[in-house]
């Protein structure tokens, strides 16, 4: 995957994230229902971090969020969007290093520690069994697993989740997000999900965040555009006419692009 797909594919999921409701959406869908169940998902917060070295920056982009408990203490959600064009085995060791750089930014803050929590999130198609740091020493003998640092990882692997599961996401820009995300890499399979996607989003029709879906949609260059146009004409009226209007403003904007280049 290009560093040019690598960006497209962050900026989209960070523009998602932005949105306060969907940011708590999306933990209250991923975090298991146990940590779930004790955190304050009208916290959400976005924080102007980054735990990131140059090494870990080759292979990743993240997002931290701090979240209240119930009772009022602070923790910290870290997602690590992957960037590598292979499925990296030994992921649970980078993991290891991310959340010790995190604790040592946080001392140096002069603030006492918090729990992080880190999400991996994938959307690619290669398959990928996630493998936590234990079972690498697996073959050793009982006593030697204190020496070995444990953590726990939320691994998200957007193509095992079915369409249908998505939609049924309680934030409908959420839902319909995700939904482009996993089938963004089958233009096929995205234009025939165009009708679920904007059907789940249809009180969002006057909404700015419909206009992101769709610059995420036609920057995939291999869209044959006059299906998706056709796709989008047999939409209802109301909805018809509003995407197509985008639609027409975004291709007008990339014609003006291109003359100004």
């Amino acid at each position: 995957m290009s560093k040019k797909t690598h960006q497209i594919h962050d900026k989209f999921f960070k523009t998602v994230m932005a949105d306060k409701a969907a940011a708590a959406a999306f933990f209250e869908t991923y975090l298991p229902f146990e940590v779930g169940s004790i955190l304050d998902f009208e916290t959400v917060k976005s924080i102007d971090t980054s735990y990131l070295n140059k090494d870990l920056e080759a292979s990743y982009s993240d997002l931290v969020f701090t979240v209240d408990t119930k009772i009022g203490l602070k923790t910290q959600l870290s997602i690590l969007l992957e960037h590598k064009s292979y499925v990296d085995s030994h992921t649970a060791f980078q993991v290891l290093e991310y959340l010790a750089l995190a604790y040592k930014k946080q001392l140096t803050s002069k603030l006492p520690p918090v729990p992080i929590i880190p999400l991996v999130f994938y959307h690619g198609q290669a398959k990928w069994e996630y493998k936590e740091l234990r079972h690498f020493f697996k073959d050793y003998a009982e006593i030697l697993n204190q020496y070995i640092p444990q953590h726990n990882t939320q691994f998200i692997d957007l193509k095992k989740h079915e369409d249908k599961q998505l939609l049924q996401i309680r934030n409908a820009f959420l839902a319909s997000a995700l939904l482009v995300q996993k089938n963004y890499s089958k233009p096929n399979d995205l234009i025939n999900n165009l009708l679920k996607i904007y059907t789940s989003f249809e009180s969002y029709l006057e909404n700015p965040q419909l206009r992101s879906i769709f610059v995420y949609v036609f920057q995939n260059e291999k869209l044959d555009n006059s299906v998706l146009t056709e796709k989008i004409k047999a939409l209802p009226p109301s909805q018809k006419d509003n995407i197509m209007s985008i639609y027409d403003q975004l291709i007008e904007q990339g014609r003006s692009k291109g003359r100004e280049e």
